[in-house]
């Protein structure tokens, strides 16, 4: 476990400084073990092939698998790479899961992200070494919504959702306030998005921006959902995991939601006792609905 954990540290350390960790293993086909990343092409629903990386536990399989979404919306193949380096990667490995770290395109808000992030599930399915009745999917930020907006979509084990946005309507009145001012071009950005996808800003359009909002699609949910929320994010404030966890409880959906106090945002990924113990509740989460299928 120590050269594992130590190997990923040098791996996202090295991609950080220019790439080169790119280089170092997963196309390998002599080396072995659970840091060894294997880039993989993903068809998604229109013919596009996205670029994915995954990891392997130890054993021959058929393993439980997670499909990991990760933040800061899409069409950057490296947000995908360096999640599937991360520290909730090594801590899913560790639990005895494949990954799945998948590089969906960027779309305008929840749009195509959604289908790419299907074609990895179905992708994960169809893997030679993955169980296809254990699949679950973890997403981060922007990938937690995506999460669960695939949710009723696939035939998921479970939804681990770190720090989305539940709520659109909500996030365009917070995006509009002088606390973000430092983020303008990034605010304009989803601002336009949302206006696009919707076809109209949010009052003239509401219920659009309630279609593309998570929480609105509780009761749609098929599987258990956990939430795991900073207090302190400043990002997606935890008004969010708040108003799904409303939505579920009125939907009457089984969910975990944890709220970790003064935590930033995406405080998951860094070496603190507040995100190893997020990753240990994961763990436990994931365990709960992944009980081996083999008779």
């Amino acid at each position: 476990m120590k050269v594992f954990t130590k190997r990923a540290h040098y791996l996202t350390a090295a991609l950080a400084l220019g790439g080169t960790a790119l280089a170092l293993g997963y196309r390998s086909r002599k080396a072995r073990g659970p840091w060894v990343v294997h880039e993989v092409r993903v068809p998604s629903t229109d013919g596009v092939v996205l670029r994915g990386f995954m990891r392997f536990p130890d054993g021959p399989g058929p393993h439980p698998a997670i499909v990991l979404l990760h933040g800061g919306r899409g069409g950057s193949p490296m947000r995908a790479s360096v999640m599937a380096r991360s520290r909730v990667a090594a801590g899913l490995l560790a639990a005895g899961y494949a990954v799945l770290s998948a590089g969906y395109r960027r779309h305008a808000w929840m749009g195509g992200e959604v289908d790419d992030g299907e074609a990895a599930f179905r992708f994960l399915q169809s893997h030679r070494r993955i169980d296809p009745e254990r699949i679950s999917v973890l997403g981060n930020s922007h990938g937690g919504s995506i999460a669960i907006m695939m949710a009723p979509r696939v035939p998921a084990r479970c939804v681990i959702n770190y720090c989305g946005v539940t709520d659109a309507e909500v996030m365009v009145r917070f995006l509009t306030c002088s606390s973000l001012r430092a983020h303008a071009p990034l605010v304009r950005e989803a601002l336009n998005d949302l206006k696009q996808i919707c076809g109209g800003t949010l009052d003239e359009v509401p219920e659009m921006y309630r279609a593309m909002s998570p929480a609105y699609r509780a009761w749609q949910l098929q599987c258990p959902i956990m939430t795991v929320h900073g207090s302190q994010d400043r990002l997606v404030p935890v008004t969010h995991a708040y108003i799904l966890r409303d939505a579920l409880e009125a939907a009457e959906k089984p969910f975990e939601i944890h709220i970790f106090p003064r935590m930033p945002h995406s405080f998951q990924f860094h070496n603190r006792p507040d995100a190893r113990d997020a990753i240990e509740r994961t763990v436990r989460f994931l365990n709960q609905f992944n009980a081996s299928t083999s008779t």
